[in-house]
This record gives structure tokens, sequence and C-alpha cells, in this order.
């Protein structure tokens, strides 16, 4: 997911956040989750390669893949950095982090009184929603995948967990499960479970509008996504149909240059400020 910078935390005596240390949250994930944060770092093609040294069977081929792979990371990398020029968010003084060095994010402020949090896509770490309720937010989690739901219920059940996906018309759609990165699964209209190598699932899916619906919430005061590439046709129909929440926190899994700033530049004209880039994590506010 990201390419962090060092983040704020909580001091345990205080409660205060405190520069260059992430808030605790459970300890959600630790070593394991920051190598599954560093095999996520995507390439354009949106797979989750891992980089392994070749075998002597694998020979020259193996060593092929392995240089395929680190030129992905470093087009990714350079993606980025050409990105962050591009777009000049504006990291102002006091912004906080919270979660996990994997899962957690950064935000203007703490605000409960501003909304319900809609914290989409959890995977198995939900460090920033469990944060997030700490601070005194209402918050909703969203994913229907098979591993996140059953990590929710059975991790953090005071979580509200709404089990389904966001997506531009309410329904069902054919969900894709990674190849490597077995706990991710990602919106697939054109996947054949029969025709398929990887699992294939139907699972429901909502518009942003009907989430905050079928939450019994009239609003949202901050909203996250990690969609695994849905996220650019979600935002386009979240606000055409008017929903604004005040923070938002988008994660581009398609973080081609071209899409990045065409989202980008739909949420400044509707109001919408860059603060923060941190690797894929992008973070809104709106005034």
């Amino acid at each position: 997911m990201q390419v962090s910078s060092r983040g704020r935390g909580t001091d345990p005596g205080t409660n205060l956040a405190v520069p260059g240390r992430a808030p605790g949250a459970n300890e959600e994930t630790s070593r394991a989750a920051a190598g599954v944060a560093r095999r996520r770092e995507r390439c354009p093609g949106g797979v989750f390669p891992t980089l392994e040294s070749p075998s002597r069977e694998a020979g020259s081929k193996g060593t092929t893949v392995s240089l395929r792979i680190v030129a992905a990371k470093a087009r990714t990398k350079l993606t980025i950095f050409a990105l962050e020029g591009l777009l000049r968010p504006e990291r102002p003084p006091g912004m906080l982090r919270f979660g996990t060095y994997y899962g957690g994010w950064w935000i203007p402020e703490v605000d409960p009184s501003g909304g319900p949090a809609f914290c989409v896509g959890a995977g198995t770490d939900v460090s920033f929603d469990v944060e997030l309720q700490r601070l005194g937010y209402t918050v909703h989690t969203a994913d229907p995948t098979p591993a996140a739901v059953e990590h929710v219920r059975r991790e953090h059940p005071s979580l509200h967990l709404l089990p389904v996906g966001v997506w531009t018309e309410d329904g069902e759609l054919s969900f894709a499960q990674d190849e490597t990165w077995s706990e991710s699964w990602a919106i697939d209209p054109h996947a054949d479970a029969a025709g398929s190598t990887t699992p294939v699932r139907s699972l429901p899916v909502l518009t942003v509008r009907s989430l905050v619906a079928a939450a019994g919430e009239t609003r949202a005061g901050l909203l996250k996504l990690d969609i695994e590439g849905a996220e650019h046709a979600v935002l386009r129909q979240m606000l055409a149909d008017d929903v604004r929440p005040r923070v938002l926190c988008v994660e581009f899994d398609d973080h081609r240059v071209r899409h990045v700033l065409a989202s980008t530049r739909l949420l400044r004209r509707h109001g919408y400020r860059l603060l923060q880039i941190e690797g894929l994590n992008y973070i809104f506010v709106r005034d």
C-alpha cells in the first residue's frame, strides 16, 4: 500500500499525539504486516509481486522475472514521485497519523462531531478503524471479502461491519482473488468463475450513497476507500450522487498518472484540497 513517511502516534502516558511513532491500536500487525506492506507495493499491472532469488533450476528465466519485478517497483516509485511533483500536496502542520505502518492513515484533525467514519476495504488490518473508534467516532467498516469479514467479526466485534463493497450501482459483482496475496479481492466485472484460474465470488456492492443509508446515517464525515482499483469510478459516482465527506482518504491502487490526475482534478473542482500523499494513499479535505 505505501511508501511511508514517519508519522505520529500517541504517548501512552498522556494519550497525546507525538511525532515519529505510530499508534499501537492493539498491535494489529507487526513484522509480518510490514513484510506484506513491502510486498504489496504495486507494479503498474496491478499485480502484487514478490521479489525472491531465483533457484538454480529457474536459471536465466528466474533472473529475467526478478529483473522485471525490480523494474516494475522502480517504475511505481518514479510514478509516485512524479505525481507528488505534479499535484503538490499542501502538507499542513498538525496532520496526525493513526494506525499501523501498513494500515494507518493521515487525517487533518480529530473531529467526531463532523459525522460518522466509513472505512471501506478492511482486509485484516483495521487498526485505523479501531483508532477512530477509540477517538470517539462512530465507525462503519465495509468489506464483503471472506478474510475481512471473518477477521473483523472475530477480532473486533465492537466495529459495525457492513459486509458489502462499493461500486457505481447497487447489486452484485464478481470479485477475483489475487493470485499472490490471497486476502486481497478486487472487483472484476468480466471474471468468469468457470474459466478462471483464481477464485471468483459474486459479492454485494452498494454506491457510497446507499452505503451511508444502509448504515442508518444521513452523511459521512470521513470516508476511507481502499478498494483495489475501483476508486476512480466510485469517486465519480459519489460526486454525481452529491455525497461530500469532509475528509476523504483514498488509496489509488490504479495509480496510472492520467487516472490519478483526472480524479484529483475532479475532486478539486468539487471543493477538495489535497493535503497529503503517502505512497499510494491520498488525503483530501473539503472546507
